[in-house]
Formats: C-alpha cells, sequence, structure tokens
C-alpha cells in the first residue's frame, strides 16, 4: 500500500516544482510535470494483472485477442462476440497498442496517460493558480487512481468529461463536443454527457430566475428517473425500443435497498465545502450548473441503491464537480483582490476536503480493498498471466 503512496507524494511534487519554474526555465519546467504525469503511469505499467478487479478479465483478455487478429473489423466483432463491448475509440485504442508495442505493460501506461492528461490540462486551462492544479491533481489520486485500475473504460470516458466541462467553460462548444464524443467512444454510457452542453449553453443564456427554475426542474426529473427506473426500463422493453431490457432488470436489479453510505456522505461532504467555500454573489450560470452537477450527482448516486451498478452514472456529474469545479472554488493561492480573512477561511476548508479524502482513500482502498489493488505486486514488462 505504502508504494501508491510514495509515488503520489513525488508524482505532486515533481508537478509543483515544474510549475513553480514554468516562467523561468521552461524546459526544467515541462521536464519535470513530464516526470510527474508519467510516474504514476508507469506504476499503472508494471502492475500484475491480479491488481485491478478487470486488469485479469476483460482487459488483458480484449488485448490478448488484439494480439491474435490483423483485422480491427474482424477484431471489432471479437470483442461484441467474447465481452458485449463495442467502445470504438476504447477498442481501437487496444488493437493499436498490440499491434505497434506488443505489450500489455505499455498498453496499460498508454491507458493512464489518457486518463491522467485530460485532468491535467483541464485544470492548467484554468491557470489561475498553480494549486489549483496540484489539488486538483491530489484529489484524482486519492479518489480515482485505484479506481481505474478496474474500471478502465469509464475512468478514460470520465477524464474526457473533464476536460469537457473545461471546454464549456472557455465558450469552447465545439471542442467540448468532440471531447464528448471521445468520452462516448472509451465507454458507451457517456452518452448522458451530450445532455450537459445545451443545459450549460442554456443556463448561461438565461435570467437568474430562469436558472432557478431549470435548476429545480432538472433535478425534479432526476429524482423521477431515479424512482422510476425500472418502470421506464420495462416500458422500453414492452415497446421493443430496448430487447434487452428485461435482462437488465434480472441480472441488475436488486430485491431490497443496497445503500452506499460511504459514497453517500462524500458526495454530500463535497458539495457543502463547495457551498461554504463559493462566492455567493455569482449568480451566472457556471454556478446553477456547478449546483446541478453537484446535486445531481446525489440523486443519480441513489439510483444504485437498487439497480446495479447504475450509480457508476453519478460519477460522469461528480467527477468534474470534484476534481475540476472543487479546486477552482477553492483556489488556495492569493488573488489581489481576495482579503486575508478569506483566502484562511478558503485554505482551512481545502485542508478538512484534502484530509477527509486521504481518510476515504486509506478506508476504500486501502482497508476494504475496493477495485482490488492492494496489495501491490509487479510484473514482468509485457507478460500476461
Amino acid at each position: 500500500m505504502i508504494i501508491y503512496l510514495i509515488v503520489f507524494a513525488i508524482s505532486l511534487a515533481l508537478i509543483f516544482e515544474g510549475l513553480k519554474n514554468g516562467k523561468k526555465k521552461k524546459l526544467l519546467s515541462v521536464f519535470l510535470i513530464a516526470a510527474g504525469i508519467i510516474l504514476p503511469c508507469l506504476l499503472a505499467a508494471f502492475r500484475n494483472v491480479s491488481i485491478g478487479t478487470d486488469t485479469n478479465g476483460y482487459v488483458s483478455g480484449l488485448f490478448n485477442i488484439a494480439m491474435q487478429t490483423d483485422d480491427l473489423g474482424e477484431y471489432y466483432d471479437s470483442a461484441r462476440t467474447w465481452y458485449g463491448i463495442s467502445d470504438f475509440i476504447y477498442l481501437t485504442v487496444n488493437f493499436l497498442a498490440a499491434h505497434l508495442f506488443g505489450s500489455f505493460s505499455v498498453f496499460l501506461f498508454v491507458v493512464e496517460l489518457l486518463i491522467i492528461l485530460p485532468i491535467f490540462f483541464a485544470l492548467k486551462k484554468y491557470g489561475k493558480t498553480n494549486n489549483v492544479i496540484l489539488l486538483g491533481l491530489g484529489l484524482f489520486f486519492l479518489f480515482e487512481y485505484n479506481v481505474s485500475f478496474n474500471m478502465t473504460r469509464q475512468c478514460l470516458a470520465l477524464s474526457f468529461v473533464i476536460l469537457m466541462v473545461s471546454l464549456l467553460y472557455e465558450k469552447k462548444y465545439w471542442w467540448a463536443t468532440l471531447s464528448a464524443f471521445v468520452a462516448f467512444g472509451f465507454h458507451s454510457t457517456a452518452c448522458v454527457t451530450f445532455l450537459m452542453i445545451p443545459i450549460f449553453m442554456l443556463l448561461r443564456n438565461i435570467g437568474k430566475k430562469g436558472r432557478r427554475f431549470l435548476l429545480l426542474c432538472l433535478c425534479v426529473l432526476l429524482a423521477v428517473f431515479v424512482l422510476s427506473l425500472e418502470s421506464i426500463v420495462t416500458i422500453l422493453y414492452e415497446t421493443g425500443i430496448y430487447e434487452h431490457g428485461m435482462t437488465f432488470l434480472q441480472v441488475y436489479s436488486t430485491a431490497d435497498y443496497n445503500f452506499n453510505i460511504v459514497d453517500t456522505i462524500t458526495y454530500l461532504f463535497t458539495l457543502v465545502i463547495y457551498w461554504i467555500c463559493r462566492d455567493y454573489d455569482d449568480e451566472s450560470g457556471e454556478r446553477y450548473f456547478e449546483n446541478l452537477l453537484g446535486i445531481g450527482s446525489i440523486i443519480l448516486l441513489s439510483a444504485g441503491w437498487n439497480v446495479k451498478y447504475m450509480e457508476r452514472v453519478s460519477l460522469y456529474l461528480f467527477y468534474p464537480f470534484l476534481l475540476y469545479i472543487i479546486p477552482k472554488v477553492i483556489a488556495l493561492n492569493s488573488k489581489k483582490t481576495q482579503a486575508k480573512r478569506e483566502l484562511l477561511h478558503k485554505n482551512k476548508f481545502a485542508l478538512m476536503l484534502v484530509g477527509y479524502f486521504i481518510l476515504y482513500w486509506f478506508i476504500s482502498f486501502g482497508v476494504m480493498n475496493l477495485h482490488q489493488t492492494v496489495p501491490y505486486e509487479f510484473t514482468e514488462i509485457g507478460v500476461i498471466v
């Protein structure tokens, strides 16, 4: 377990030094930042296939099929047949890594790099303070890094959704749409994020009263969706729209509610920190969108209480809220317009947030061993067991 903490600390230290030298020594800055990003990618690459629940399942299985297949179209068909996976960008990356490098370890390196880079660039685009980047990446290490060893495809999708949100803030809507399509290409459930683009644009362009009404309506619609999910799936099945509807309910629907207390507390705690630290005078569309991400993620999380894995849909709202919005709201560096008292106030809650997620990491990954990433085991480069 200690190896993760060492890598996290060294990686953040290298990135911090790189950012600090950004203006004076650009070459050194690029080298240090690259080293800080590459280090956790190497840890992901050198792991044994027993590390990460799905690594020795579909992840290594699809790579093996890619190694044995020369035709990309045939590979797509095999992936659908054997694993029911048709996420075209993920399969294409898998296929190219297999044929260009012939090493599973290199593929795992590429995957982790594609997860970290979008988050880094999303935070870098904000660019007001270096500590925003460090806080965002620190939260990534404590909340998502170990998860990426299991939920590989969805973590790839989630990172590009975070990048999409950052592009929305810059009003680069076409680039944001492209980023959403890339996310969809890594995991089909990311299709839900296409709705985020028009909602963001609408919230940004209507009046304050309209924003409040729209936020309320969207939260009510999400709640109705959660409460009526099984009925909706049944109707889609009976009308022939979703032919696998009954199979879905038989496999994933649970007889009793499965309340996830740890994640619920985590979502609520993060939302409360946001409400405490945000600028209450800011009534912009961005602020209403941020509230939608925070409140909506909690509503969607409750879908997983009676339908297995549905809580993962909430991650498309919570990840950009935690890893992009929260670091922006809790900007640790001094701004000339900020009072010293306000800075101390935000620093205090930033430390509380980091402390909570350190505890979360120890309990979830160290003690409960979620996603089966502890203890860490090395493997030989390129070997699939």
